[in-house]
């Protein structure tokens, strides 16, 4: 790539030449395009995301990217991923891409949430007044619904994470929740697994022409030696199938 084609930014002679005066230019260029984490903190993670993106990018390239904190640089970096950017959107956007920008759907939320637990109780009345002149009733209503939704989907997540290898205490970290209450998902998500499973074990029993009570009493007499530190476990797992043997008996009285 040309250098002489590369947007160099704003003229270096315009930029101020002490340390503090380079900081604060550095730090306007900053706030100007949303990467102060006080500014807006859900937008200026996803931005710096971006341009590292962007950065790692360019580099793959063969193009040089400045990385030095002095405003020169920063504008000339600014200005190079700003041109690169467009580039790329105006690409995606033509190849039918949804989302050119990988905006984060949730960024509005994400950060209303930040900043209602961010304030401190003095400031949330104010906080709270200017968040009313910007809600209608309708965007009211939906942040409602989607914290319920939230809410709902929560057991679903924790028990995705975990089985992806994430410990507990880390996602009751990441979700700002005890870590008791972590583990009292994780095992009631695991028992509905197990209620699933003896579900469709007894069913495929019964549709293959055996007596799922005969399975049972197998069951029972396979597992009834097994060690102590195990017995609570397999305790729950046979009372699971023994109720899953029950409903499906009840239907076959009933359909007689």
């Amino acid at each position: 790539m040309d250098t002489n084609d590369q947007p160099t930014g704003p003229d270096a002679s315009e930029h101020p030449a002490t340390e503090p005066e380079q900081r604060a230019e550095a730090e306007r260029y900053l706030a100007a395009r949303g990467l102060l984490p006080e500014d807006r903190p859900a937008s200026a993670a996803h931005n710096r995301r971006r341009y590292e993106r962007i950065a790692a990018q360019l580099n793959a390239e063969g193009i040089p990217v400045e990385t030095s904190p002095s405003a020169q640089l920063m504008a000339r970096m600014y200005a190079l991923f700003d041109e690169y950017e467009r580039k790329t959107v105006a690409a995606r956007a033509l190849a039918g891409d949804p989302n050119p920008t990988d905006a984060d759907p949730l960024e509005y939320v994400k950060d209303i949430a930040a900043a209602y637990s961010a304030d401190a109780a003095d400031t949330l009345d104010d906080y709270l007044d200017r968040l009313a002149d910007q809600l209608t009733l309708d965007d009211v209503r939906s942040l409602r619904l989607a914290g319920e939704a939230a809410q709902a989907v929560t057991p679903r997540v924790v028990m995705a994470e975990a089985d992806r290898g994430m410990k507990p205490a880390r996602i009751a970290d990441e979700l700002g929740l005890t870590q008791s209450r972590v583990y009292q998902i994780l095992r009631e998500e695991r028992q509905k697994r197990v209620k699933e499973l003896c579900e469709y074990a007894v069913k495929a029993e019964a549709d293959a022409g055996g007596d799922p009570r005969k399975t049972l009493a197998r069951y029972s007499a396979a597992l009834g030696d097994v060690p102590e530190q195990d017995r609570e476990a397999v305790e729950q797992y046979l009372e699971t199938l023994r109720g899953a043997v029950a409903r499906h008996q009840a239907q076959q009285d009933d359909s007689k």
